[in-house]
């Protein structure tokens, strides 16, 4: 995540802290005296922000890994089939794409002669992906026990975007749950806001009460446990 991008998710989530402070507690005041929940809540933000990107990786590196697949079908050695994946992968996501960037670099150490062994081992390395470690272990064990490479290469490529293909798949079946957990999240800020607009003071004796702020306190934390909770039901790891 960017330094921009970074600041305006802080600035956004910490006006609507406040603004849960004025739903829980009637008060505006209230909202900046809740701010530090800024904090776990932005540490929530961010992991599911890198959980998206890295979903997102994971099915550029599978759709390079098909086009290095066919090229290597073609009769491409690995190398030209590396090249040859990366001209394809910028035509579908444009030369700013993740996946883009990594095989520049790849690339661009094959032309300084370096051996693609260890070009896959630094990019999995680097990466840090499950099945970029799976490729570069079957590749480098083939390569050392000699055989016929590019048929041990489609069989690791097959089984690992046959995974990937199944994650996807996985993922927008649940996508409806998602959907329904991010509605209930909305709906009881939504009812508060509502009761406040249509029958101003209705609230009044629980914001203005000692009792009254216990109780809503009682239930801005039940709230937010409630939400980490569906978090962690909707998150399906494979």
């Amino acid at each position: 995540m960017s330094g921009k991008k970074k600041t305006v998710s802080l600035i956004i989530i910490g006006l609507l802290v406040i603004l849960m402070g004025r739903m829980f507690y009637g008060s505006f005041k209230a909202g900046i005296i809740i701010l530090p929940l800024v904090i776990p809540i932005y540490r929530q933000y961010s992991t599911k922000y890198k959980d998206r990107a890295k979903a997102e990786f994971e099915h550029q590196y599978k759709e390079m890994l098909v086009a290095l697949k066919d090229g290597i079908v073609t009769g491409y050695s690995v190398e030209n089939g590396l090249k040859e994946s990366y001209r394809e992968m910028v035509n579908i996501y444009g030369y700013d794409g993740l996946i883009c960037s990594e095989l520049r670099l790849m690339t661009s150490r094959l032309k300084l002669n370096t051996p693609i062994e260890i070009v896959f081992k630094d990019f999995a390395e680097r990466t840090d992906l499950e099945s970029a470690h799976m490729f570069y272990n079957t590749f480098s064990i083939a390569q050392k026990s000699g055989g016929n490479m590019n048929n041990v290469i489609k069989r690791v490529i097959e089984n690992i975007v046959l995974k990937e293909s199944v994650k996807e798949e996985i993922n927008v079946a649940i996508n409806d749950k998602k959907l329904e957990q991010r509605i209930m999240t909305v709906i009881p800020l939504l009812l508060i806001g509502y009761i406040s607009m249509a029958s101003p003071g209705f609230l009044d004796i629980m914001y203005k009460s000692i009792m009254g702020n216990i109780v809503m306190t009682v239930c801005l934390i039940v709230y937010l446990l409630a939400y980490l909770w569906s978090e962690k039901i909707v998150k399906v790891s494979i």
